[in-house]
């Protein structure tokens, strides 16, 4: 684990810490397991990871913070690892009927779902972030195409955000890509245009986002974007903190992630009760 501790930056995450153990809604024991769990800020969590037993971790925190150890477990419920792993977004209308276009985009969905990525990314990421059978999954069928003209093109133009999407698409995906004759083309974009510049054509696809990020796109958007295959995973993980032993965790104390990481915790046997109703928080 790279240190990341600077003396202020530490000072203040321990007197953070400290509030949060004498604060009801910063703090949760389970008097069946004996944990606690100290909800943290999330710039705090690496910074503060010596003085918990375990910390449970969103995977761009992991990331960002340049942590080297693997996680000893990661979220991996079925339907939770599908529902959000990133996929490759393009234009629904000129998949269905535009040929170069579907043959250049399958070429492309095809070497997102080799196993070379897969080895890719479990090589670089050391587990926080998953490719496997339970995050590349093949959606072609469910777009209804069938085109038998099209103009085609050798050059494919994606727009990606830059960790892990446009790592995976320039050292994995180009190569593939190169041998079959095609010149893959990847842009860093921010995540917030991305939608709108593939639907626009500036883009021939986009590779950032998860199945409810483009949902909430297309209820303004219909029919405009669909997935062709979902690709990897950023799971939220449990790491080994300093204190060896010790049965306290931190977790991210915004409510999304805290409520994954509570249910995570209690999947692991972590925790038998977590402050969690209806995907909220109850503390």
């Amino acid at each position: 684990m790279k240190n990341l501790n600077k003396s202020a930056l530490l000072a203040f995450a321990l007197f953070t810490l400290a509030s949060c153990g004498s604060s009801s809604k910063n703090s949760y024991t389970d008097s069946e397991t004996g944990y606690t769990v100290n909800l943290v800020s999330e710039e705090l969590l690496v910074a503060s990871m010596n003085d918990y037993g375990l910390a449970a971790l969103p995977s761009n925190t992991a990331l960002t913070g340049e942590i080297a150890i693997a996680p000893i477990a990661v979220e991996d419920d079925p339907a939770q690892v599908a529902n959000k792993a990133n996929g490759l977004a393009v234009r629904v209308n000129d998949y269905a009927n535009n040929l170069g276009y579907k043959t250049k985009i399958d070429a492309l969905t095809d070497a997102l779902l080799s196993s070379e990525v897969s080895s890719y990314v479990t090589t670089t990421w050391n587990g926080k972030i998953t490719a496997d059978a339970s995050s590349q999954i093949d959606l072609r069928g469910s777009i209804s195409a069938n085109p038998t003209s099209g103009t085609s093109s050798e050059v494919i133009k994606v727009a990606a955000s830059e960790t892990p999407h446009a790592d995976i698409l320039s050292n994995v995906v180009k190569p593939i890509l190169s041998a079959k004759g095609y010149d893959l083309q990847v842009t860093v974009l921010d995540w917030t245009i991305q939608n709108d510049t593939t639907a626009a054509g500036d883009y021939d696809a986009n590779y950032f986002q998860h199945e409810p990020y483009l949902n909430t796109y297309l209820e303004s958007n219909p029919n405009s974007l669909e997935f062709t295959c979902k690709v990897h995973y950023e799971p939220l993980g449990i790491y080994e903190g300093g204190k060896k032993g010790s049965k306290t965790i931190e977790i991210c104390n915004d409510e999304s992630n805290a409520v994954r990481a509570f249910e995570l915790l209690q999947a692991k046997g972590y925790l038998k009760t977590i402050p969690v109703k209806d995907g909220k928080l109850t503390l």
